[in-house]
């Protein structure tokens, strides 16, 4: 018995339809970007896992941008006008704005956790000394 899957080529619906528009502000103006599909998201995590972060990036920006905008960004990390980590940050805000979990930047978070409610009054057992 021979079974078979097709596959037809249509155009898969994004992570988050409800995700709104994000504007990205380059010298040359401000672009908008589309919400990725869970493919387009598994392949740049696949491309991560491999050590290609790079590469995942620009393919990943290039299937939510226009080209121009992916070009403009280029040429300044080629001209030393933004630097790799600000690209990083970039992608970090965009799937955060894309899946409804915006991050903070590890400068912005707090340094450490607030409490809410009583402490705990369960006594730790005693330490046993050692001289």
């Amino acid at each position: 018995m021979v079974s078979s899957f097709d596959i037809a080529a249509e155009r898969a619906e994004s992570i988050n339809p409800d995700a709104s528009t994000v504007h990205v502000n380059l010298p040359s103006g401000t672009y908008e970007t589309v919400t990725p599909t869970s493919g387009q998201i598994a392949m740049f995590q696949q491309r991560i896992s491999k050590g290609d972060g790079t590469g995942a990036i620009f393919k990943l920006l290039n299937s939510v941008m226009d080209i121009e905008a992916v070009t403009e960004m280029e040429q300044m990390l080629d001209d030393a006008e933004m630097a790799f980590e600000t690209l990083s940050e970039l992608i970090q805000f965009l799937i955060g704005e894309w899946t409804a979990r915006p991050t903070k930047s590890s400068s912005a978070s707090s340094a450490s956790r607030g409490t809410t409610g009583k402490r705990s009054t369960t006594k730790l057992p005693a330490k046993a000394k050692t001289s």
